[in-house]
C-alpha cells in the first residue's frame, strides 16, 4: 500500500504557478466586482434612492477588498516577499486599515443621505431606479455563476 502512495517530485516553481493562477483568478474577480459600481452610483444618483447608493458603496467597498487582496496576491507571485521588514503580515493590517476605514466613510455618507431624505422628501425616479434593479439582478447571476463555478 505504501508503494501505491508514492508522493510525486515537486516541480521547481510550482508555487508561483499557483500563485499565478491565483492572483489571475483574483484580477478576473477585481474586474466583475468593479463593472457594476459606476453604472449603480449613476442609478443611484439619478434614481434618488439611497438603496441603490447602498447598493453601490458596498459595491465599491468589495471591489477595494479585492484589489488589496489581488495586490497582496501579485507581490506573493513575483517573489517579492523577503523584501519587507514585516513580512507580509503588514499588508493584512493595511487591507484591514483601508477597507475599515471605506466602510465608516460610506456608513457617515449612507447616514447623512438618509437623515436628508427624511427630512426632504422626494419621490424616486422609478425608471432609473429599474435600471438599477437590472443591474443588481445581473450581478446576482454573475455572482451565482461564480458561487457555482467554484
Amino acid at each position: 500500500m505504501t508503494a501505491a502512495i508514492k508522493s510525486l517530485p515537486a516541480k521547481e516553481g510550482s508555487v508561483d504557478v499557483a500563485e499565478h493562477e491565483r492572483e489571475h483568478a483574483l484580477f478576473l474577480n477585481l474586474l466583475v466586482a468593479t463593472a457594476p459600481a459606476i453604472p449603480k452610483l449613476i442609478a443611484a444618483a439619478l434614481s434618488g434612492s439611497v438603496t441603490l447608493l447602498t447598493s453601490g458603496m458596498k459595491t465599491i467597498n468589495e471591489a477595494l477588498a479585492i484589489l488589496i487582496v489581488w495586490i497582496i496576491s501579485r507581490t506573493i507571485a513575483r517573489g517579492n516577499n523577503g523584501k519587507y521588514d514585516y513580512g507580509m503580515g503588514k499588508f493584512e493590517n493595511l487591507a484591514r486599515i483601508v477597507t475599515g476605514g471605506l466602510i465608516l466613510v460610506s456608513v457617515l455618507i449612507l447616514i447623512l443621505a438618509a437623515i436628508f431624505r427624511i427630512l426632504f422628501p422626494a419621490n424616486i425616479g422609478s425608471g432609473w431606479a429599474l435600471v438599477g434593479m437590472i443591474i443588481v439582478i445581473i450581478m446576482a447571476a454573475v455572482d451565482s455563476y461564480f458561487w457555482i463555478k467554484n
